[in-house]
């Protein structure tokens, strides 16, 4: 996968990017390794790489917490990289999980609502959830909130965000401790379970392990169409990969 992963093809490495993610779902003893390899990746600086890997890691600190904080610090140095929405969201939800334990995180949130009326309504919630845990962890921040429940509530036209803005300036406002209890509640475990393939197209995946329709998940048959190579589909022909020309 991290061979993969440094292919040209942005889409096929971003997917590389993903299955090491879901193998270190699925398989605990490995994530040390896969996580290595993320921090790998990450140092190579390509842009669409870095954003992948920010995007996975969040599952990753969800699936394992506190396990994994030292890449955080890798993670917020590559901030500038991260121009796509779902890259940014996942950096926002970082940094508000672990608000208490990165230095100048105060800027890092002041840097995203300089913008915040540009950013993609996914991004915005992130944020607005995010400051708010901020505020409700450390009882810090309480003008940088001011500042984001306005801009949500008075600058932004999108009602999710600001009927979410309106439900936390009361809780927060009535009642302190239920807002914790709320913004800062146990999360929804992790689903690392195998996808959902039909049994005769997951036995095919398995004995073309090597190519790359085990990699998209896809029927061998339908990737190659002008017959120039066979596919394994029993255990009689597994050593005939023959070329019919």
């Amino acid at each position: 996968m991290k061979e993969y992963s440094n292919e040209i093809d942005v889409e096929f490495v971003r997917k590389s990017v993903r299955t090491i993610s879901k193998i270190a779902l699925k398989l605990p003893d490995a994530a040390d390794k896969c996580v290595y390899v993320l921090v790998e990746l990450m140092k190579t600086k390509v842009n669409y790489v870095v954003q992948e890997a920010v995007i996975v890691c969040r599952e990753l600190f969800r699936k394992y917490p506190s396990k994994y904080e030292l890449v955080i610090k890798i993670i917020c140095e590559n901030l500038e990289s991260l121009d796509d929405s779902n890259a940014k969201s996942a950096m926002i939800w970082i940094l508000g999980e672990y608000c208490e334990n990165i230095d100048g995180v105060d800027k890092l949130f002041e840097s995203f609502i300089l913008n915040f009326e540009e950013e993609s309504p996914e991004t915005q919630l992130t944020l607005l959830t995010s400051v708010v845990k901020y505020y409700l962890k450390t009882n810090i921040g309480l003008d940088l909130l001011s500042k984001l429940l306005k801009l949500s509530t008075e600058e932004v036209s999108a009602p999710d965000l600001r009927d979410r803005a309106f439900i936390y300036w009361r809780l927060i406002t009535e009642d302190l401790q239920l807002a914790k209890k709320v913004v800062l509640g146990d999360k929804i475990e992790i689903d690392a379970s195998e996808e959902k393939l039909p049994n005769d197209i997951r036995l095919k995946l398995i004995k073309n392990i090597g190519h790359i329709s085990s990699l998209l998940f896809q029927d061998p048959d339908t990737l190659i169409t002008n017959n120039e190579y066979k596919v394994f589909n029993s255990e009689d022909d597994e050593d005939e990969m023959i070329d019919d020309n």
